[in-house]
């Protein structure tokens, strides 16, 4: 018998174009992740978790820029062992 699990997502997302191509990174608040979906040029879409740490919260207010011709997902990262609960990553696509 198959199971399901429910999560909880997009509390957090922006949505942008890649080479002309949709994408949608997102936060995945029941599993603390910041999660990344694209869409090819057939039209399917594909989904990976694009960040993410034990102890840690990702995904808060992500945001996509480009820079020198790469993509890069910026996420606020509650931490709290860390002194300021919260700082911002970078992860590069």
């Amino acid at each position: 018998m198959m199971t399901t699990e429910s999560h909880s997502v997009g509390a957090g997302a922006v949505i942008f174009l890649d080479a002309g191509l949709p994408a949608v990174a997102y936060q995945d608040s029941t599993a603390g992740t910041l999660e990344l979906a694209r869409r090819d040029a057939m039209g399917k879409w594909t989904h990976k978790t694009a960040a993410g740490a034990p102890g840690k919260s990702r995904g808060y207010f992500p945001q996509a820029i480009k820079w020198n011709e790469k993509w890069w997902l910026l996420d606020v990262v509650y931490d709290r062992a860390a002194p300021a609960l919260s700082g911002i990553q970078f992860t590069a696509l």
